[in-house]
């Protein structure tokens, strides 16, 4: 079971991935933030928990998902640690790809709709 973060400024995405991860039966615990900024808000205050998996939308308004992680790596230099980060995106390009190889706590890429993604959710690597 793992502690899971869900970061999407899409409510009704929040919602249906909510209820995927809380279908798959895989989440001891589930925090859903609509930004990045009020994600590291509180993970910044050391609320972020051993063997969690963060799942951050690519394309957000205020802070995209790799500004998150690159912030979230000056904060928690060893993120990696604690948690595994998934980008969510409903269209990966090859630019992002190629970005988030460069950023050393990220693990790969979901697609959206989500649900497509619950097979892999019970093998996602810490």
């Amino acid at each position: 079971m793992k502690h899971f973060i869900l970061i999407d400024d899409n409510r009704l995405d929040n919602l249906v991935n909510s209820k995927v991860i809380e279908k798959a039966g895989v989440s001891l615990s589930l925090k859903i933030y609509s930004s990045g900024i009020d994600a590291l808000e509180e993970i910044s205050e050391g609320s972020i928990q051993e063997n969690t998996i963060i799942v951050v939308d690519v394309q957000m308004p205020m802070m995209t998902g790799f500004e998150f992680v690159e912030k979230l790596q000056e904060l928690i230099p060893n993120i990696s640690e604690k948690a595994s980060i998934y980008f969510l995106s409903s269209s990966i390009h090859q630019d992002d790809t190629e970005r988030a190889k460069e950023l050393s706590s990220v693990k790969g890429f979901l697609h959206k709709p989500f649900t497509e993604a619950i097979a892999k959710l019970k093998q996602l690597e810490f």
